[in-house]
C-alpha cells in the first residue's frame, strides 16, 4: 500500500492499519490459506502464480477490528479482510488474476458476492 497518504479511506472504510513503512508491502508468498469462520471457510489452500503478472506483488495488512482476516500467506501474516457494518468490504492484499486457477477464482468471486448479499 506505499503512496497511500489517505489515512482515514484506509482506516474508517477498508479497516486497515498501516504505520507509513514498508514493512508489509511486498510480501511474496506462494499460497494464500483461508480462515475459519469467515467467508473463506474451507477453501483451504490456494496457490499464487507469480508468472501472471510478472511478478509477487503481495502485501500483509492488518486489520482494524471488527475487520477479520479472510487469507493468511506463507508466513501466516493476514493477506485479505473481511469487514461487516453499515456498508461491508472485501479486501485482497494479492491479485486475484494470481489467485488459484478459473475455477478458484470463480468461486471466490461467488462467496464475496454472496458476503456482500447477506
Amino acid at each position: 500500500m506505499p503512496g497511500w497518504r489517505h489515512d482515514g479511506v484506509r482506516q474508517n472504510y477498508l479497516h486497515i492499519a498501516w504505520d507509513g513503512s514498508e514493512a508489509q508491502s511486498d510480501k511474496p508468498t506462494n499460497s494464500v490459506h483461508a480462515v475459519p469462520s469467515t467467508l473463506t471457510d474451507g477453501v483451504g489452500t490456494v496457490a499464487i502464480n507469480h508468472s501472471i503478472l510478472g511478478a509477487a506483488f503481495e502485501d500483509q495488512i492488518t486489520p482494524i477490528a471488527p475487520a477479520t482476516a479472510i487469507f493468511t500467506d506463507d508466513s501466516n501474516q493476514p493477506d485479505a479482510l473481511q469487514f461487516a457494518g453499515t456498508y461491508k468490504v472485501v479486501f485482497l492484499a494479492f491479485p486475484l488474476e494470481a489467485y488459484g486457477d478459473a475455477g478458484a477464482k470463480s468461486a471466490l468471486v461467488t462467496r464475496v458476492m454472496s458476503f456482500f448479499n447477506s
